[in-house]
């Protein structure tokens, strides 16, 4: 994108809209100009104003500077909603509009410090409504950021949180409907984005390469009325610890909903707090969304640990163990806690031995952002798929249907890449088929047909990685439809028979199911099962026609169309094998009398057995099945 000639102009406007509404309010009320008084923020903006006044172009200043104090209005806590919606504006501005030069050395910089500040905004709260505005803006600023040019120097860490943020707000229920709503779709948004990015990404199976990144999730709760600048020490507390193979990493609160006038001088805090109450004595710890698992000398550091106090009167503190997430087994917290700053003046002196010999401290080499890339897609895949797991009672209806939709994006747009990845195809082999076949037993007709959507994208992309999976998800359809539970409605039994159909229209589908099961010694006839179970709705045994007697009319009469077009093809090769001996010419020579079919998406394997082996194996196998049934 080509930067606009008058980008100066539009910040400078910004800046001086930002300022007025900032001095109308009541803490910068004050008309004199008093240097040693002023606020911080309207400092650190007065000074970008007088900086940008000596300019002409953009060009020629780092962007860290003129997005900088923007960010600081988004991060404080004492700034108003509608304060904080116009430097969010202004963000979103400058990152639509082109301002920033993605080919600037320092982009990663101002990328990520976006990112960390709108995933982290905090204002004060007035009511529902008007917050609610503010956090439709958050959200569009952070997908604005992730879809834009820019965004391609987003971290692993800083697209998990972008992630997060949104995800809170789907799944807390006191927000609006439309709020909710538009969350999700900035979601789908993103991840297709990420998913299409996929080819992109090499994978480095190395376990030094491998980034083990973690997606930890919390709500809005609600929580106290913050005090700025206070600082408990929580020594010898039992924390909290979760099994890192836990499957359980999704920790969500739901609160009745509150009054709007509750909300009032509270500040709401993207990481997981909407002050409402005082007398309530909580404390929240900052859940991060992505972070990397502790080396040696991190672990050794873990014994620090310095929380915000947030509406603390007294020198108790309760922590709130549903919203604190630890990944390592610390049992007991130190409170050891040293300034950062005595630390930095000891490293930073000089130091002479007592031979005279002085030494000089060499400063640090910048820390390097580098790009996402596969590391953080997987994170999000296995996080949508353990949002699918009916087994996990913090699981909703409402969380398992977002995560299959996002699962539906996500295979719409990467099913033929998912499956050149050994870390994504595990996630499928193992977690996403267990989850999308317990699914199966749903009565939500919704989540049931969602469901369905998925296995059969997963299936029909990857099912050359998915033999047993996808023979037990027949099999458990075939129940279904030939079940009189109750529970089993018109509608499921029509909806599985559907995506049945659907299957066997795949070209090549009904050849390999009987080649890969029905002549397999180890596997059920599901060819035989499924043309029974066809045959069987077909002709209706009540009164009138259905749906699904016509949907099993109509995939019998596929499979007999695909039979008739393998004999024309058959007949067709016959005759240009007999033209091409007739006339001396070379004939290449086929595998096996099984024909691939040139519209069918995957590739023929080369080992397939001829017609006599797959005879000689189905003699044996209803030999055996015969003798079974004698004895």
């Amino acid at each position: 994108m080509v930067l606009p000639g008058n980008g100066i102009f539009i910040v400078r406007g910004e800046l001086s809209v930002l300022m007025t509404a900032m001095k109308r309010g009541v803490r910068w009320s004050s008309h004199s100009y008093q240097e040693g008084e002023m606020d911080n923020l309207v400092k650190s903006l007065q000074d970008l104003k007088v900086l940008l006044n000596k300019l002409e172009d953009l060009k020629t200043v780092d962007p860290v500077v003129f997005v900088n104090p923007f960010l600081d209005v988004i991060r404080s806590e004492d700034t108003s909603g509608p304060v904080t919606s116009l430097a969010l504006m202004a963000i979103n501005k400058i990152i639509s509009y082109g301002i920033l030069d993605s080919t600037h050395h320092n982009i990663a910089l101002v990328v990520d410090n976006i990112a960390d500040a709108v995933t982290h905004a905090k204002f004060v709260g007035t009511d529902q409504s008007s917050d609610g505005v503010v956090l439709m803006k958050i959200i569009q600023v952070l997908r604005t950021l992730t879809l834009s040019t820019e965004g391609v120097s987003l971290t692993n860490d800083s697209l998990c949180e972008i992630m997060l943020a949104c995800f809170r707000i789907c799944f807390e229920t006191r927000l609006s409907e439309l709020l909710r709503r538009t969350a999700e779709l900035y979601l789908k948004d993103m991840v297709q984005l990420v998913f299409m990015r996929l080819p992109e990404f090499p994978e480095d199976l190395k376990p030094s390469n491998i980034k083990h990144l973690k997606m930890k999730a919390g709500v809005m709760e609600s929580s106290r009325t913050k005090r700025k600048n206070k600082t408990k020490k929580i020594s010898n507390t039992s924390a909290p610890t979760v099994d890192k193979n836990s499957d359980d990493l999704v920790n969500f609160t739901y609160t009745t909903k509150v009054d709007d006038n509750t909300n009032k001088n509270n500040i709401v805090d993207m990481q997981g707090s909407i002050s409402q109450d005082d007398k309530i004595k909580e404390i929240e710890k900052e859940t991060k969304g992505c972070e990397e698992m502790p080396n040696k000398e991190e672990e050794r550091s873990a014994s620090n640990l310095e929380v915000e106090t947030i509406g603390v009167t007294n020198e108790e503190v309760e922590v709130n163990s549903s919203s604190v997430t630890l990944d390592t087994n610390l049992n007991q917290v130190n409170s050891i806690v040293i300034p950062t700053e005595q630390i930095q003046e000891k490293q930073d002196e000089e130091y002479v031995n007592y031979r005279g010999i002085r030494f000089t401290p060499q400063q640090e080499e910048s820390f390097v952002l580098l790009p996402y890339g596969l590391a953080c897609i997987r994170e999000m895949f296995r996080f949508l798929i353990s949002l699918c797991n009916p087994l996990d009672k913090q699981n909703t209806d409402t969380m398992i249907h977002l995560g299959l939709s996002l699962l539906t994006v996500a295979f719409e747009v990467g099913a033929d890449n998912i499956g050149k990845y050994e870390s994504l195809l595990v996630l499928v082999k193992n977690n996403l088929c267990r989850n999308l076949i317990s699914l199966l037993h749903t009565e939500r007709i919704s989540i049931f047909a969602v469901n369905l959507q998925v296995s059969f994208l997963m299936f029909e992309s990857l099912r050359i990685h998915l033999k047993f999976q996808l023979e037990l998800y027949l099999t458990k359809l075939i129940e279904m439809i030939t079940s009189d539970a109750i529970k089993v409605t018109y509608e499921h039994r029509e909806l599985a028979l559907d995506y049945i159909v659907q299957l066997w229209r795949i070209p090549g589908f009904v050849t390999e199911l009987y080649v890969n099961y029905d002549c397999s010694m180890y596997c059920s006839n599901l060819f035989e099962d499924l043309t029974k179970l066809l045959a069987k709705n077909a002709f209706p045994t009540v009164s009138g026609v259905y749906h699904t007697h016509l949907l099993s009319l109509d995939t019998l009469l596929t499979v007999i169309e695909n039979i008739e077009n393998h004999c024309i093809e058959a007949t067709k090769l016959k005759f240009e094998r007999n033209n091409c001996l007739n006339h001396n010419e070379e004939v290449e020579t086929l595998p096996s009398d099984i024909l691939e079919i040139t519209t069918s998406r995957q590739k023929i394997s080369k080992n397939v057995p001829t017609k006599e082996e797959l005879m000689a194996v189905k003699n044996i196998k209803k030999v055996n099945s015969f003798d079974y049934h004698i004895h």
